[in-house]
């Protein structure tokens, strides 16, 4: 063998080996779920839509019924409505998506008898192919995607946040019910304690959608109700109720025209509105997913067994009856709108700088008494835009409400700056009162060169101020 054989040997050798290394420390991460059969304990969120549509087509028998739709549907227990469900929702599914996964287990003889699809605000509002090229977990289920399992075994490994999946993770019963289960520390911590809850962040922060896909989204719903008809499936729509910070965060307009030309084509159930579901905070995790018992209650309405009462809560919208369901949701809106005057500024606030500030952080920052607001910025804007974070420690008092302020050239604008545990600094700096901040910033002021400070309001109702904090230039 000359030297050039050997070096080409050994290199491939090498190669081989770094290869196989990197397979083996993939296939035992497995972040997907692809390579696993064990979904028993809490984890991140694997490649549901994938998984689902894998198992169900590989067991054609199993099931007759199933339920699509978003995260929003995964809470629901199906039991209730009788045998055979699997739920074969999951994050941001969309009609077009569901069609093809209908069309797909119809031409793969799984015996489909019974359909639910679960609507909500977002259904229109993104376009039907939004993951066809995604390569994680939202990736649409292919018949022999090869090139999806290669991408897993051979990418560059990922660590795993460990930490984060015990705070956030959920665990996942895609060989059972297709459903998604939070673990029971969180569902007990909401139950022990329902006024903390009351004030969770994540109620108050709107998850609504942008964009208007609903020509398309008409369309492929009423091929959905003709594929339907011609395979003799019992097929029955329902619109998610829908926390009132997202629902009123709504296009209201687009909503209600949806929702119009949806009964021109297939009766529903709407559970949305202003109603003592969706003003419950108890029902919620935070301003997205609704909690088990609320499901419970939808699958009563449309499948039977509802409490006495329970039938006002859920209407069956028709062609015939929709302008006047659509007009008593209306008159929620104003009452509502009157009892929360700042909602929309709030809302604003939430997603990037605006040129408003909350009255309650109006006027002279109280601390008169010499109180003083030590400021840290971890992470500074960039022209206005990408990510704000870092910690503060009142002088007085836990913060619970942090504004960022850009001032300069006589313009001001302001932005809400969400709450986050840091322990971290908690340690470092011994004051129990240190506070993280982090925000994503999606919109940037007008062009020009601001001072950064922050505003904080503490739990006594004390409004502090920071010095200048950081420079941001908006090019």
């Amino acid at each position: 063998m000359t030297p050039m054989h050997r070096y080409a040997c050994a290199l491939f050798a090498c190669v081989a080996l770094l290869a196989g290394g990197t397979a083996a420390v993939n296939v035992a991460r497995d972040p997907l779920g692809l390579f696993t059969q064990d979904f028993a304990g809490v984890r991140q969120e694997p490649a549901q839509h994938f998984l689902k549509m894998r198992y169900v087509l590989a067991h054609p028998g199993r099931y007759d019924s199933f339920a699509f739709g978003s995260s929003r549907m995964a809470k629901i227990d199906l039991s209730g409505a009788g045998d055979g469900w699997y739920t074969l929702s999951y994050s941001q599914g969309t009609p077009a998506e569901w069609l093809r996964d209908v069309q797909m287990l119809v031409a793969d003889g799984v015996p489909v008898r019974r359909l639910l699809v679960g609507l909500d605000d977002a259904s229109f509002r993104l376009p039907g192919d939004v993951h066809d090229e995604d390569t994680g977990f939202r990736r649409p289920y292919r018949a022999w995607d090869a090139a999806f399992y290669l991408q897993e075994l051979f990418r560059r490994p990922q660590r795993l946040d460990t930490a984060w999946v015990a705070d956030h993770g959920s665990v996942f019963d895609l060989y059972g019910t297709g459903r998604v289960y939070v673990p029971e520390r969180v569902e007990a911590a909401i139950d022990a304690n329902p006024a903390a809850h009351a004030r969770d962040e994540r109620l108050y922060a709107s998850s609504a959608y942008r964009g208007n896909y609903m020509e398309e989204t008409l369309r492929t719903l009423s091929e959905l109700v003709a594929l339907a008809e011609a395979h003799g499936i019992e097929l029955t729509f329902f619109f998610h109720p829908i926390y009132q910070t997202t629902y009123m965060d709504n296009d209201a307009a687009e909503l209600d025209e949806f929702k119009r030309r949806l009964a021109e084509i297939t009766p529903f159930y709407d559970f949305s509105g202003l109603n003592e579901v969706t003003q419950d905070p108890q029902c919620y995790y935070e301003s997205s997913h609704y909690r088990p018992p609320v499901g419970d209650r939808i699958v009563a309405r449309i499948y039977g067994g509802a409490p006495a009462g329970a039938d006002e809560w859920g209407a069956y919208v028709t062609a015939e009856n929709v302008d006047a369901h659509l007009s008593a949701l209306a008159a929620q809106r104003g009452p509502w709108e009157a009892a929360h005057p700042l909602f929309h500024e709030e809302q604003a606030l939430r997603r990037g700088w605006t040129a408003y500030v909350p009255e309650r952080f109006g006027g002279a920052a109280a601390g008169g008494d010499g109180a003083q607001l030590a400021c840290h910025v971890d992470r500074m804007p960039e022209g206005g835009r990408g990510h704000l974070s870092g910690w503060l420690v009142p002088g007085t008092g836990r913060a619970v409400e942090v504004l960022a302020v850009l001032e300069g050239g006589g313009q001001q604008y302001a932005m809400r700056v969400p709450l986050v545990p840091r322990p971290d600094v908690v340690r470092d700096v011994h004051s129990e009162a240190a506070t993280g901040f982090d925000a994503e910033i999606k919109n940037a002021p007008p062009a020009g060169r601001y001072a950064l400070r922050l505003l904080v309001r503490t739990e006594d109702g004390s409004v502090l101020a920071s010095g200048a904090a950081g420079d941001v230039v908006v090019p």
